[in-house]
């Protein structure tokens, strides 16, 4: 350690070391620990803690590469929490994005998409290219392989172009992998071999050596494509002792393919060789899944041989050892799992879940507690601007009959609706706030009563044009609205008592009305503001969809919400000022999930979802950027 304290290095030299193993290990693991762990302690020395965790974080994939996913994992999910903790977006953005890889490799595609999400969206404008091709790279891959349709083209298009401009071709070797290999798995032969050729031409030109997982790539396409002399070319090389990225995981596999080559070119005996062999690697080496696709492999040989009892034992042994290794992932699942949804204080405590507090679990609108925060603050600059802020408290009429004579999942749907509802309405920095029980308030800045008044009728006059049969089986939904402004009640208090006299002489003069203290009520049909509601159109997506608009304190808190099964949609998201935003933000899908999995369903839910055994990761893979690994049928299905 003293060696290391001693060393002159500055901490540009750190952080240009830190960019390039996280990019090499993309193409090659060796020596990739020691370096990681020489950043980590020089960057520990000089209290470089950002650089000490993007270190950590390298050594956390290198091992959930190999065959401690658990450790990586865990490691992963800390660095997380303490990234929150400091609001450190990048490095909250690069924990993301490798847990997502984790996830992946143990089947959980859901949560999966859900962290590579994260990895996009939290990304800084300012960050490394490097990461942002990689993370947008991780988000196509796992979009692409939860989605019909091809979408993930674009996507992939995108990223290979970015890929192209960086310095190493380490990345754009890793992105035409995995788009050669998800091609491959959609049956496109023709397009995955274009992706592998051009693969093979970047390594050509930059002298970079494949790494086994891309040759193993390679030969896979080649195989289908029916060029069986080159495909072999490509097995050999992958399984060769000195073949970048070489594991004993990517042996038995590169084997295995190998010996499918050879069973295409006739050569049966030889595929049996190398089918045994891959077994036997498996058994020194403890890779039960290896194992068990050899069984197979072995089983479908030996039938064709004619020797059937033969073939029938190993086919007996590969479903055994097939169900175990099955349970063994969903163990590994249960326990990644349990350390992704652990609750603790600290993360709690974090910025990112103060936000989950002040939102209302059911409409996903903001709730009294971020109301009672936010509002006397706007008060006093709407005071001493002279500027009015208005106020509307809007209470849904004759509403105990919905819940008595339906139920209470109807009235909380129809809550739900009324929220969409009245975001329709609202435009930045307006914002929809629910009091209670049927009852929501809708704060105006820069809104005089007059205005708001209109806003109040435009909102109710929405909400009785509305079709609410299907929901409440002929139960009508209105809405009565109290209006009331800053410049006639200056505390928050004074003004939310204001609005509520408003609102109950509505309900006085019949309900479906708005009252504002300086006119007289508006009942439908009467108003002389009814008329054509304004055509603003009403989100397609929903409650879901809301985003968070309103400017509490630093503006760059304000996050967008794009699809997350969208790599294209921009990481910042800010929409222009004159376009209308909806005001009541939606909590992003990591405060969800979090608001999921404390209601205690989200671990039952996962795991009662495990996959089938289907192509996938195993628990080794070499990385999210190399294809999922061919994994045999389950249990009962028919062998050869």
């Amino acid at each position: 350690m003293e060696a290391v304290a001693t060393d002159p290095v500055d901490r540009d030299t750190i952080r240009a070391e830190v960019h390039r193993i996280e990019v090499a290990v993309h193409r090659d693991l060796t020596g990739l620990v020691a370096a990681a762990e020489r950043v980590r302690d020089v960057a520990a020395v000089h209290g470089w803690t950002h650089e000490v965790a993007r270190a950590r974080l390298v050594l956390a994939d290198i091992s959930a590469r190999a065959d401690r996913l658990e450790d990586g994992a865990q490691a992963e999910r800390d660095i997380l929490v303490e990234a929150l903790l400091a609001d450190d977006a990048l490095l909250a953005a690069r924990a993301h994005h490798l847990l997502g890889g984790s996830l992946d490799r143990l089947g959980l595609m859901t949560e999966a998409l859900a962290h590579a999400a994260d990895a996009v969206r939290l990304l800084p404008a300012d960050a490394p290219a490097h990461l942002r091709v990689e993370h947008t790279m991780l988000l196509a891959l796992m979009s692409s392989q939860q989605l019909s349709g091809n979408g993930f083209r674009s996507s992939f298009d995108q990223v290979i172009a970015d890929a192209e401009l960086l310095p190493t071709p380490d990345l754009l070797l890793a992105a035409l992998n995995s788009y050669a290999w998800l091609l491959h798995e959609r049956g496109e032969a023709a397009d995955a071999a274009a992706a592998a050729d051009r693969m093979r031409q970047v390594a050509e030109r930059t002298g970079i050596r494949l790494n086994s997982a891309a040759l193993d790539t390679a030969a896979r396409v080649l195989l289908d494509a029916g060029d069986l002399e080159r495909a072999e070319e490509m097995a050999r090389a992958a399984i060769a002792p000195d073949a970048a990225s070489s594991s004993r995981f990517n042996s038995g596999e590169g084997m295995l393919t190998l010996a499918e080559i050879r069973w295409a070119r006739g050569d049966a005996d030889g595929a049996y060789l190398l089918a045994a062999g891959a077994e036997e690697l498996a058994v020194d080496h403890n890779l039960p899944e290896i194992r068990a696709l050899a069984l197979r492999q072995k089983a479908r040989l030996l039938a064709e041989r004619g020797d059937y009892r033969g073939a029938y034992e190993a086919a007996t042994a590969y479903h055994d050892l097939w169900a175990t290794v099955r349970s063994r992932e969903t163990d590994s699942r249960a326990v990644l799992l349990q350390t992704v949804l652990h609750t603790d204080e600290a993360r709690r405590r974090s910025a990112l879940y103060e936000e989950l507090a002040e939102r209302d679990p059911l409409t996903g609108v903001w709730n009294r507690r971020h109301l009672n925060r936010i509002l006397p603050a706007m008060l006093g600059e709407h005071d001493a601007s002279g500027i009015p802020l208005s106020v509307a408290i809007v209470d849904l009429d004759r509403f105990k009959a919905v819940n008595d004579e339906r139920d209470h999942e109807v009235g909380d749907a129809a809550l739900c609706r009324i929220a969409d509802l009245l975001d329709v309405e609202l435009t930045e920095p307006a914002f929809a706030v629910r009091l209670g029980g049927d009852e929501f308030l809708l704060v105006l800045p820069d809104v005089d009563e007059r205005a708001a008044a209109e806003l109040g009728d435009r909102a109710r006059r929405r909400v009785a044009a509305e079709d609410w049969n299907e929901l409440t089986r002929g139960l009508p939904v209105t809405i009565s609205v109290g209006v009331a402004t800053s410049t006639t009640a200056s505390t928050q208090a004074e003004l939310m008592r204001v609005a509520d006299d408003n609102m109950y002489r509505a309900k006085r003069a019949g309900g479906n009305t708005v009252q504002g203290s300086g006119q007289g009520a508006a009942p439908v049909g009467g108003s002389p503001l009814d008329g054509p509601v304004r055509n603003r159109e009403r989100s397609p997506r929903g409650r879901g969809d809301r985003r968070r608009t309103h400017h509490e304190g630093d503006p760059d808190r304000t996050r967008p919400d794009p699809d997350p099964v969208d790599p294209s949609a921009p990481a910042d998201g800010r929409s222009g000022s004159s376009a209308p935003v909806q005001a009541a933000a939606h909590r992003p899908p990591v405060e969800r999930r979090w608001a999921e999995r404390v209601a205690g369903s989200a671990l039952e839910a996962a795991l009662r979802r495990r996959p089938d055994p289907s192509p996938r990761r195993p628990l080794d893979h070499p990385g999210p950027e190399v294809r999922p690994h061919r994994a045999g049928p389950p249990p009962g299905a028919e062998v050869g």
